[in-house]
């Protein structure tokens, strides 16, 4: 009786060792870190400690950004120095198989612009772009994770399962080669 709790309690710990380790093996895809912007003005991120979540061109800056889960919107908030037209576009609508018509909202003038759209979130992201006089901008955002397990997928299920399995594996042929047949059974 004590052989078999020892091997549910090695399963169990392999079990838990295993799914914590995988849990942050999660598919992202990688976004470029520059996007393509002309040659005279750079798209950079900078921290948010000067009130710009990020600059899209010399002119234009993000102010602010939120994602409501629920509607499957993102709104921007964008500001620009001079009078120019800023179109703001789901980015996720391509990359998730679809085809048609892609999610896009537009305004015109200087000053603050509040922009809502409709997104698409894949592998845990949403992307949006951003197009102005001056640059084509690609802005990711990564929503607020409630769970560890949410960026796993079932190839990592698949992973965990397969490797668990070949552990015990290896733990009973051990036991099975390390037994030996002439000691005494302790009584239980």
């Amino acid at each position: 009786m004590k052989r078999i709790t020892a091997i549910i309690v090695t399963l169990a710990l392999l079990t838990v060792a295993l799914s914590v380790g995988l849990a942050g093996t999660g598919s992202a895809q990688s976004v470029p870190e520059n996007p393509v912007t002309n040659d005279t003005q750079d798209a950079t991120e900078t921290p948010e400690s000067d009130g710009v979540v990020a600059y899209i061109d010399g002119q234009t800056r993000i102010l602010n950004q939120s994602y409501n889960q629920e509607a499957g919107t993102v709104s921007l908030v964008i500001e620009s120095d001079g009078p120019q037209r800023i179109t703001v576009s789901d980015g996720g609508f391509l990359a998730d198989g679809k085809s048609g018509h892609i999610p896009t909202q537009s305004v015109r003038g200087s000053g603050k612009h509040t922009i809502t759209v409709s997104v698409t979130q894949v592998d845990g992201m949403i992307a949006v772009g951003i197009t102005t006089q001056a640059s084509n901008y690609g802005h990711v955002i990564e929503p607020k994770r409630t769970s560890i397990w949410e960026r796993t997928n079932s190839r990592d299920g698949w992973l965990g399962g397969v490797s668990v399995t070949i552990a015990m594996g290896f733990v009973a042929a051990y036991r099975v080669k390390n037994n030996d047949p002439d000691s005494p059974e302790e009584p239980e």
